[in-house]
Order: structure tokens, then sequence, then C-alpha cells
């Protein structure tokens, strides 16, 4: 009984939270921030970091 209960329960929540998401462009925007802003600090890191690189590749005269 209570088995189902959770099971029905969580579908119900699950297929709600999908129409919010397709619905709303506001809250897709909002949870997909942090991928966002993950990605672009990943980019920025690897851009500083290919500049150090390339100064200590730099053959010495």
């Amino acid at each position: 009984m209570i088995s189902e209960f959770i099971v029905i329960s969580s579908l119900i929540l699950a297929i709600a939270f999908a129409i919010a998401w397709i619905t709303k462009p506001g809250l897709r925007h909002r949870i997909e921030r942090p991928k966002h802003l993950f990605a672009e600090q990943l980019k920025q890191y690897d851009q500083e970091h290919s500049e150090l690189t390339k100064k200590f590749d730099e053959p010495l005269k």
C-alpha cells in the first residue's frame, strides 16, 4: 500500500516537473544555469592554462 503511494506520487511529481520544464523557459534557464557557468569557468581555465604552458614551452635564448 505505502509502496504504491510512493511510486504513484513520484510519477505524478516527475510528470509535473517535466511539463513545467517544457512549458516554462525561465525555469529551464534557471535549472541549467549552473551547467553553463561551469562550462564558462572551465573554458576560461583552459584558456589561462594554455597561455601559461605556452610561456613555459618557449625555448630559452
